[in-house]
């Protein structure tokens, strides 16, 4: 395990590290993955790239739904792409939520925000700010600052951030 603060190796079990006294936080250890998408903050270089996998991500279950379309000449056999999209846009909608709460924990704001996005005009606002603002630099009630480079583990929620 790293020090967040010192950036030192230490054991998993520390509770502080011992060469600069930093308070180690291991409060999510037994959450399981679907929480942790929503739990810990999130930088606004990893937002961006959750952003483009996002888009990304999209257009592959476009072209997927497109192309099982194309093999299939049958009505009934439709269903199994209709399926196939739905499950994959919820899949797409709750990892844009994820990145999107875990950057508003980032700025010291809850998850609840993201009702802004409901108001037409606020919502673009709302995405200026989730790119734009530089998050709190200290530890706040959503836990430590991420760190400051690009973290994929962090964008995908596999590790706290």
């Amino acid at each position: 395990m790293i020090c967040p603060s010192c950036h030192r190796t230490i054991s998993e079990a520390s509770k502080f590290c011992r060469f600069c006294g930093h308070t180690i936080s291991h409060r999510n250890d037994d959450k399981s993955y679907l929480w942790r998408l929503f739990d810990g903050r999130l930088n606004r270089r990893n937002y961006l790239m959750g952003n483009i996998s996002i888009f990304v991500l999209y257009f592959l279950v476009i072209i997927a739904d497109a192309f099982w379309r194309g093999l299939t000449n049958q009505p009934g056999e439709y269903q199994v792409s209709i399926w196939a999209s739905i499950i994959g846009y919820t899949g797409l909608i709750m990892y844009g939520l994820s990145i999107s709460i875990r950057r508003l924990h980032d700025l010291g704001k809850s998850g609840w925000y993201l009702l802004i996005n409901l108001i037409p005009v606020a919502n673009i606002i709302m995405a200026f700010v989730l790119w734009l603002m530089p998050g709190s630099k200290t530890e706040n009630q959503y836990g430590l600052p991420p760190l400051a480079g690009l973290s994929l583990k962090a964008v995908f929620g596999f590790i706290d951030q």
